[in-house]
């Protein structure tokens, strides 16, 4: 299968940055390079999987067959995720659907999420190319807007080094009761910003314009960030492009994660020029 281009920024061209599409063969760095350090940081909803996480079972499970009846009704912009998140308390209490909203029934929902194709498995095959090349591994971590417990349910969970997401309050009986953790669009930033504490944040990965906040803070860490778009959907593909064209993203990649596409080069290509930098300047990682 032919690749189409990776899209990157016009003036990229003129820095080393361009060729991270294209995978050098790389000398073997000294065992003693300590492989932490880097981090890459995913939103989830709709850059890892291919729709809304409470679309396809949850919304339906809560009486809402058409999942836009739900989301028509939820603001867009400042409280838009308290808000949704109210509305499923309310929901639970004035329905008595509790069990829908239980930990276990979101985990078991979570297992059913659509996911981008080659989602649940791109992660440790990047490991194994960073290990294979004794280059640094990168940590990764994800930050949403979603649902926690539906996205530990998924088998993504399970290889992340960190994962923040909203959460619910229950009682003794297992009735939601309230909001324990809220994360809206102006929260992921302080979340990105921890990672500073832990090494270089090599990357913000996102799909639209929740994600502007966490990609301008991303480029002034020095990090790359990145705009997934639907490769199945023309005009979702042209939007993605204008944050590129905009100059508020490095690249615009297909939202395939599976070997060898725009987005497995992009990855490998970060890795490997951030690793050769560490070399040349050893002292940052031992």
């Amino acid at each position: 299968m032919k690749l189409a281009p990776i899209m990157v920024r016009s003036q990229a061209l003129e820095t080393p940055a361009f060729h991270r599409q294209h995978i050098p063969k790389l000398p073997a760095l000294p065992q003693k390079q300590q492989r932490e350090g880097l981090h890459i940081a995913f939103d989830v909803d709709k850059t890892l999987t291919r729709a809304y996480m409470q679309d396809l079972h949850l919304l339906p499970a809560l009486g809402f067959e058409i999942p836009n009846n739900f989301w028509r009704d939820i603001p867009l912009g400042t409280g838009s995720v308290t808000i949704y998140m109210e509305q499923f308390k309310k929901i639970a209490n004035e329905k008595n659907l509790h069990d829908v909203l239980s930990p276990a029934k979101l985990q078991e929902f979570g297992k059913k999420i659509p996911m981008a194709p080659g989602a649940t498995t791109f992660i440790p095959r990047l490991r194994k190319f960073a290990k294979e090349n004794n280059l640094i591994v990168p940590k990764f971590h994800f930050i949403s807007s979603g649902l926690e417990e539906m996205i530990i349910g998924n088998p993504i969970a399970k290889h992340a080094q960190s994962l923040h997401a909203n959460q619910f309050n229950y009682n003794e009986r297992g009735h939601l009761i309230g909001l324990k953790r809220v994360i809206e669009d102006h929260d992921k930033p302080q979340y990105i910003q921890k990672l500073l504490g832990e090494g270089q944040l090599l990357a913000y990965v996102g799909d639209g314009e929740t994600d502007k906040k966490s990609w301008e803070l991303t480029k002034n860490l020095d990090g790359d960030s990145v705009v997934v778009h639907d490769p199945n959907d023309p005009a979702n593909k042209t939007k993605a492009n204008a944050y590129l064209e905009q100059g508020i993203v490095h690249a615009s990649l297909p939202r395939d994660y599976r070997k060898n596409t725009p987005m497995d080069r992009y990855l490998k290509g970060l890795i490997v020029t951030e690793s050769l930098k560490a070399e040349s300047k050893p002292k940052l990682f031992v």
